[in-house]
């Protein structure tokens, strides 16, 4: 196979989801903020503790079926979270090692903008939140806020993800918005004007629509993201995996139970309180 291809891997939920994408025009003008890539294969498997089993069979049968090799992969894009602890680590662990293996460059995109880019052409208010299951009662989400432009809408990120009770995500929403999950039993009673939105976190979404969000920072992300990407398809770069790592915004679970094996006042988010209070 003569064309260089795009891996994108997400587990960053329960379903383990990969993408071979290639671009309409390869070496031809950057494309646009749409979705001008196609997808040459994908794969998704609900298997919330596999992840390290069935991602790299499912890049072997994404290969098999595109009649592409290993060496035909230029660039790979990963799901840094936040979500699951287990399957964003084991999501980012493969995609470094491919990698390295490959030697070709990868480089890192939130969970949350893969789930933003799935509205981000459509939506109709000027707020989105996307939000994706914490587990323990929380979710954590995001906020875009809306930017006009002549040809079509941009969105812009106003802050790092964050991470709330299930229940306290109405209380950050004042104005009408969109709220974007994978299931809509996450989210509790939003106030009027809040529309819910389901959308499942597909792996292709790592990089389709990514050009309508601006995301804070250097790295190749937004609208950085496909020229970034042809770039690195038409001449290549050096792998550096190093610099791709987990958003877990919260520490992981086992930390917070060990957190609170050593220090029976630590609350269910690891930090310490002094027992004398309340």
């Amino acid at each position: 196979m003569s064309e260089r291809l795009v891996l994108a891997l997400d587990g960053s939920t329960r379903e383990c989801s990969t993408a071979l994408m290639r671009p309409h025009v390869l070496g031809g003008p950057h494309p646009g903020p749409g979705s001008l890539w196609d997808v040459v294969a994908r794969r998704s498997y609900a298997d919330a503790r596999g992840q390290g089993r069935v991602l790299m069979r499912a890049v072997d049968e994404m290969l098999t079926e595109a009649g592409a090799g290993p060496g035909d992969v230029g660039a790979i894009v990963v799901g840094t979270g936040p979500g699951t602890f287990t399957g964003v680590r084991i999501a980012v662990a493969t995609a470094r090692a491919l990698s390295l293996a490959l030697a070709v460059p990868v480089t890192g995109v939130s969970s949350l903008s893969a789930l933003m880019s799935t509205v981000a052409q459509e939506v109709q208010t000027d707020l989105v939140v996307p939000a994706i299951d914490a587990r323990r009662g929380q979710v954590f989400y995001a906020v875009y806020r809306s930017l006009k432009a002549p040809e079509y809408r941009r969105w812009i990120r106003r802050a790092p993800p964050n991470v709330c009770d299930r229940g306290a995500l109405a209380g950050i929403i004042k104005e009408p918005a969109t709220v974007v999950v994978e299931d809509v039993e996450l989210v509790g009673a939003l106030p009027r004007g809040v529309e819910v939105v389901t959308a499942p976190i597909a792996a292709e979404r790592l990089v389709f629509g990514q050009g309508l969000l601006i995301e804070p920072g250097e790295e190749p992300l937004g609208t950085r993201l496909t020229p970034w990407l042809i770039e690195n398809l038409v001449a290549g770069s050096p792998a550096e995996p190093e610099l791709v790592k987990p958003i877990y915004v919260r520490p992981p679970d086992a930390d917070t139970h060990i957190t609170k094996m050593k220090d029976p006042w630590a609350d269910d988010a690891g930090r310490v309180t002094n027992g004398a209070e309340g």
